[in-house]
């Protein structure tokens, strides 16, 4: 195997090792939801996200990784996360509003 297809396969074990953690992180946002509707807690907690984004723009910087990257990564996977309590929340609240 020329060093090329070795470096690609690398590429390809990590490709799947992201897909496994969007996988478990939305499981654990899935939960978050759930907490958030027995306590009636909105969607969005803007501070919590202020916190997150700050966390991860510190940690890439010590990586090299460039600021408005890891922004544009954060802001999808929050748009994703927000989508998925939003449905979750809504989800239930019409169940009960059926009742």
């Amino acid at each position: 195997m020329n060093s090329l297809m070795k470096l690609r396969k690398n590429i390809d074990q990590f490709d799947r090792e992201l897909i496994n953690i969007f996988y478990k992180r939305f499981s654990v946002v899935k939960k978050v939801a759930m907490y958030k509707k027995q306590n009636n807690l909105k969607p969005l907690d803007s501070t919590r996200w202020h916190e997150v984004v700050s966390k991860m723009v510190r940690l890439s910087k010590k990586k090299k990784i460039p600021e408005n990257f890891i922004k544009s990564i954060a802001n999808s996977i929050h748009k994703e996360s927000l989508r998925i309590e939003r449905n979750i929340i809504s989800k239930n609240l019409l169940k009960n509003a059926k009742k």
